[in-house]
């Protein structure tokens, strides 16, 4: 079994559409995850429990 605290998810485009989506998927499943947008200023709210 893998230590769960090792285990990253990498999220391109999470700032909309499909990669933010999936960044909340990934967040719903306790992922860490690492963010890629584009601009800062299109960010979303923070996906926070």
């Amino acid at each position: 079994m893998r230590n769960q605290s090792s285990v990253f998810t990498l999220i391109t485009g999470a700032n909309s559409g499909i990669g933010l989506e999936l960044a909340r998927q990934a967040a719903a499943d306790e992922h860490n995850l690492f963010w890629l947008v584009a601009t800062s200023a299109r960010l979303s709210p923070p996906l926070t429990n």
